[in-house]
């Protein structure tokens, strides 16, 4: 099998409804990598919004991290065996197909429980290009930042929706099971279960591109009319990683 997404059983990507952008962005970088959305592919994944926090640092925190966990009980309800989850700001390095039967490889030969395809805060690990011809999959035991491109092992799931759970109704302020991103909650469940396996890719195969956050917002984009000069900004920078990729 060459393909990520039929390998994991289940993938998902996490769109608002309003970010056609996202979308769009999204469905290209699959078209490149040949994966389809439906039943036997990408199944899309319409995101949670919420107008109060609940004890979430804000609204939007709170529906990405509602998003990520509706998403993984899907899969576990459906009796999946993994799944791949996404977040619509998605870009993926042009030579995924190429490293893929190295992953799959990696993956079929050793016990592992997360693995972060993509991720942020990991040290000085480089993005993957075309003329990427390695990829290694290793063990990572500290905190990830990102929960962009990622895929769970079913091994795992009972535990870490009862983890997410917890999270999600705990005391606001509460640092181990209070409300947070999912991030965070992803790497707390890891720290707190030495023996969960957690890989990751070495160079990442995939990064969110940058684009308008629903979530974090930068001051600027409140400026609605420097948005036209924004936008092109940052499709130059795009534009720029995707060549160099």
């Amino acid at each position: 099998m060459d393909d990520l997404v039929k390998y994991f059983g289940a993938a998902y990507l996490i769109n608002l409804r309003e970010r056609k952008d996202r979308l769009a962005s999204a469905t290209k970088e699959f078209a490149r990598a040949q994966w389809q959305f439906g039943s036997r592919g990408v199944q899309l994944y319409a995101a949670q919004r919420f107008t109060d926090r609940a004890g979430f640092p804000s609204p939007q925190v709170r529906g990405c991290f509602y998003s990520h966990w509706e998403c993984l009980r899907a899969a576990y309800s459906q009796g999946q065996k993994s799944v791949l989850v996404m977040e619509d700001d998605i870009a993926l390095v042009s030579s995924l197909q190429k490293l893929t039967p190295a992953i799959i490889s990696q993956l079929d030969s050793a016990p592992w429980d997360i693995l972060y395809l993509g991720h942020e805060d990991t040290g000085n690990i480089e993005q993957a290009t075309s003329r990427t011809t390695e990829i290694r999959l290793i063990p990572f035991k500290e905190v990830i930042r990102g929960c962009h491109f990622y895929a769970v092992n079913n091994r795992i799931f009972v535990r870490l929706l009862d983890h997410l759970h917890r999270v999600a109704t705990g005391k606001e302020g509460d640092q181990q099971f209070g409300p947070m991103p999912i991030d965070g909650a992803l790497s707390i469940f890891r720290r707190n279960n030495p023996d969960v396996v957690g890989l990751i890719a070495v160079p990442k195969i995939g990064w969110p591109k940058s684009s308008r956050s629903d979530i974090t917002p930068r001051f600027f984009d409140n400026f609605k009319l420097a948005q036209p000069l924004i936008s092109v900004l940052r499709n130059v920078k795009n534009v720029s990683m995707r060549w160099n990729s």
